[in-house]
């Protein structure tokens, strides 16, 4: 949901509860889901799905060279590292992941003499750049 809404031009302020001490104290919350970093998971998520689905429609050939910015490191690799994870088992290209001067939001997918610009905020598909 969070990913139609900013596709629409609709920033999304907060992802999750606000941490207080009554969420965090086991007599006052009953049942649900709830932690802390929900927005951070939701965040992995979207981005891992975005950039696997796109790795994955990517030729067979040299190595892949996955670029991004210092602050979006948690999103892209995923927590525990899960997307890079996945990465490994799932694709059959050799991957090299490294920070970069890339904004925020974006991630650069580089292929030979190929680079591709993804906007993860963005309904626009990958552009070649």
């Amino acid at each position: 949901m969070k990913q139609r809404f900013l596709e629409q031009g609709i920033n999304c302020i907060r992802t999750g509860l606000q941490a207080t001490e009554d969420l965090d104290d086991d007599t006052q919350v009953l049942a649900g889901a709830y932690t802390p970093a929900m927005g951070e998971l939701v965040d992995t998520r979207r981005y891992g799905r975005q950039l696997l689905s796109f790795l994955r429609s990517l030729p067979a050939g040299p190595g892949i060279t996955i670029c991004y910015n210092r602050r979006d490191t948690s999103r892209v690799r995923g927590y525990r590292n899960v997307t890079v994870k996945t990465a490994r088992w799932s694709l059959p290209h050799r991957l090299t992941w490294r920070q970069d001067e890339v904004p925020v939001g974006h991630i650069r997918v580089c292929q030979g003499r190929t680079s591709y610009d993804l906007d993860v905020n963005s309904k626009t598909g990958p552009t070649m750049i």
